[in-house]
């Protein structure tokens, strides 16, 4: 989502990139330029999904009907509703971009998907935060404090598969990529999961689907491969959403996000401990990351 420029404000930025005593028409002129910039950026993305032609820039056929199941999904939920999300992540590391090329070296266990995690809760984001920095504590007690990242999930919420719902509450695109892969309404998200990775179920009793023999790539451990999630984000599902370990028990609250890809996150605001508030004990588990 493009952040809403006044010129007015920007020349009271401590960021200011105007410099020489600028005017209000420089104020406008930068405006204009940033707002250039990020549209060659969304074009660029379009091009790169197939959703718009790279030499005219207009629509593909894919992006038209892209365009046509958003606003439908729009209709349906009563609103257009935010086309992006703002999020949390907190690492022992310091970076400036995501990569899926960490998954794996670290200590968690993708036990929600192969992706990139973050928390809708600042506090969730932080306290996994201090608990990978704590373990990377030096023998005399020192550690670094770690990052806090806060992100923008370039994907609408509506098309995130929504773990802690059955098929027939999820949005109506996520209803119908699982049925294409011929679930019931009252399949669960993990059922979708299934369904990608083993295809259609083998049978059906009281509208709950199974499959014979394995479920999983990797046995007890639930670990979703990487090939599922390319599977499921070619068919429009860019992540999952599920509740956080502070909401899981109520079944309602805040929720943590896996992204399947890296270029749909964008980095806002990098800081560190001085900066927050003290708190957060509801911390993704490893198990989580």
């Amino acid at each position: 989502m493009a952040e809403r420029i006044n010129p007015l404000q920007v020349l009271e930025r401590e960021d200011n990139p105007l410099s020489n005593s600028p005017t209000t028409a420089d104020a406008w002129e930068w405006a204009v330029r940033a707002y250039r910039d990020w549209a060659a950026k969304q074009l660029a993305e379009g091009v790169r999904q197939g959703l718009n032609d790279p030499q005219t820039g207009w629509p593909t056929e894919k992006g038209y009907k892209d365009a046509a199941t958003q606003f439908a999904n729009a209709l349906l939920a009563g609103s257009t509703g935010p086309r992006s999300l703002r999020a949390f992540h907190g690492s022992p590391h310091s970076f400036e971009k995501f990569s899926l090329d960490a998954i794996g070296t670290g200590e968690g266990k993708q036990a929600f998907g192969h992706g990139l995690y973050f928390a809708e809760n600042e506090a969730v984001a932080r306290g996994y935060r201090d608990k990978l920095s704590m373990l990377r504590a030096k023998p005399n007690g020192q550690h670094d404090p770690g990052h806090m990242y806060e992100v923008e999930i370039k994907a609408p919420p509506e098309r995130l598969l929504d773990w802690d719902k059955p098929l027939g509450e999820q949005s109506p695109h996520v209803k119908d990529v699982g049925e294409k892969l011929g679930l019931p309404n009252g399949a669960t998200g993990e059922d979708v999961l299934l369904a990608a990775r083993n295809g259609p179920p083998d049978h059906i009793i009281e509208g709950v689907p199974g499959w014979s023999g394995s479920k999983w790539l990797e046995g007890e451990n639930h670990v979703l491969p990487a090939e599922v999630a390319k599977k499921l984000q070619d068919a429009g599902i860019p992540g999952i959403r599920y509740l956080d370990g502070g909401s899981r028990k109520s079944g309602d609250g805040s929720h943590n996000v896996v992204v399947f890809d890296s270029s749909l996150i964008e980095i806002i605001r990098k800081y560190g401990w001085a900066g927050l508030l003290a708190g957060g004990a509801n911390a993704l588990t490893a198990e989580e990351k």
